[in-house]
């Protein structure tokens, strides 16, 4: 899907769904454009008795930057619906996305045995790969609040759980300042003589309810039925930030008070070539040659924790493993 913003006389091409993978001749590795998803916030309204969703999520392309003077500026990003889940469709119920979620891995699932299949008839059954849960994000060419690599079939079902459970309505929305738009884009000149001649005017709605929200959507789509070159497209004119603070404002988390505790057994991060994490900062980290003095960590869990972090920051070329020690130490949790 892409989504368009007229900006004057131009448009502004802010954002690609893409889940096409490509394969580079006689290398096992993907050579892929991936899309990422860096935040979304899910709109909620009623159809039929039912409550239904709007799958709204601050994504853009890895290879789509921002024009600043020299050179490019950031990687592009916008607000936009993320259909795929239902099948082109604006709104569906939670159920429908979790249905579709694992009809899709299914889907990846069934494909890669088949590309496998087809590479050991042509004599290449070493570009085989086997998917797994662990590497959805790589199977899909979609990055998840990080990279492809932390990007786990989990995390991808999680994106649509926790994005109906902390779904707005319209009318939060706007209590909060951020507007919902709907809105048309018309790509050819040639189109839009033709849809002018028509009789049709161009759309550009911001709704006041969430219930106005899916009457004027269903309204637009039939009036636009004839003009399937005519895309109506749906966003929210939230900033960078904006969405994650008010998110903090309205779900606030329970606040946990640390506390010093002595243990007899504790893990350390081991980073092959280097030696025992001490501190990550940032993209950087700061390593110790030996495991009773680097960082601790309570469960191997906090320590996979703590790996995932480190991949995330562009760290991913390193080996990590994580090691017993069996050394009495104080932990603070």
């Amino acid at each position: 899907m892409v989504s368009v913003t007229p900006v004057g006389n131009t448009f502004k091409f802010p954002s690609l769904f893409n889940f096409n993978l490509y394969r580079q001749n006689n290398l096992k590795t993907f050579i892929m454009s991936y899309t990422i998803i860096y935040d979304k916030q899910f709109i909620k309204a009623e159809k039929d008795g039912k409550e239904v969703f709007l799958p709204m999520v601050y994504n853009g392309s890895n290879n789509c930057y921002e024009s600043k003077g020299r050179g490019n500026g950031r990687r592009s990003r916008d607000w936009s619906l993320f259909t795929y889940i239902l099948n082109g469709k604006k709104f569906g119920t939670l159920s429908e996305m979790l249905n579709n979620v694992e009809a899709y891995r299914t889907k990846i699932i069934k494909d890669n045995e088949l590309q496998n299949i087809k590479y050991t008839d042509e004599g290449h059954s070493d570009y085989c790969d086997v998917y797994n849960d662990e590497r959805f994000g790589y199977f899909t060419a979609l990055a998840i609040g990080g990279s492809t690599h932390t990007t786990t079939f989990g995390k991808y079902a999680n994106l649509f759980k926790s994005g109906c459970k902390n779904a707005l309505t319209v009318e939060k929305l706007k209590e909060m300042r951020v507007n919902v738009r709907l809105y048309t884009c018309i790509f050819s000149e040639e189109e839009r003589k033709s849809f002018i001649k028509a009789g049709k005017k161009e759309i550009d709605f911001r709704p006041e309810t969430s219930s106005e929200l899916i009457e004027q959507l269903e309204y637009f789509e039939n009036y636009l039925k004839d003009f399937p070159n005519v895309k109506l497209y749906v966003s929210i004119d939230a900033g960078e930030y904006q969405m994650k603070h008010i998110r903090k404002t309205l779900f606030p988390k329970a606040k946990h008070e640390k506390q010093f505790v002595d243990v007899e057994q504790s893990f350390a991060v081991k980073i092959e070539g280097y030696g025992f994490l001490y501190e990550l900062r940032g993209s950087k980290f700061r390593y110790t040659p030996y495991a009773d003095s680097g960082k601790a960590f309570l469960t191997e869990k906090d320590a996979n924790k703590t790996i995932n972090k480190l991949k995330e920051r562009f760290l991913s070329r390193f080996v990590y493993s994580i090691e017993p020690v069996t050394v009495k130490r104080r932990l603070r949790i």
